[in-house]
């Protein structure tokens, strides 16, 4: 998984060099990122209950 602030300027980028390094790419996607997933990213999953 990559993070980028702006994915639609690096996606691009990105996508073109894996292929170019030999990466078979099938799709990509934005992942949506929750307040939770976020907040317990924050916290190093400290709580974190299933």
């Amino acid at each position: 998984m990559s993070r980028s602030r702006t994915p639609g300027r690096d996606n691009p980028v990105l996508v073109r060099r894996l292929v170019e390094l030999g990466a078979e790419i099938i799709a990509v996607r934005e992942a949506e990122t929750t307040l939770e997933d976020v907040y317990h990213e924050l916290m190093g999953g400290a709580g974190a209950q299933g």
